[in-house]
């Protein structure tokens, strides 16, 4: 997705016991929870290519 959406998107990937993870633990739904602009995308969404994508193009 970074390839794709260059400098609108900007991807960071947390563990759950990291310090940036800490604000979001009430809202972590498992071991695989995304966000954009801090709204949970579905995990149908963020593990599918063509929805992720069409879900981004669709936000920037």
């Amino acid at each position: 997705m970074q390839a794709k959406f260059g400098a609108r998107l900007s991807v960071k990937i947390h563990t759950l016991d990291s310090e940036a993870a800490k604000p979001y633990a009430l809202r972590l739904k498992g071991s695989t929870t995304v966000f954009f602009d801090d709204e949970w995308v579905p995990l149908a969404i963020a593990i599918d290519k063509a929805q992720m994508e069409a879900f981004l193009s669709s936000k920037i």
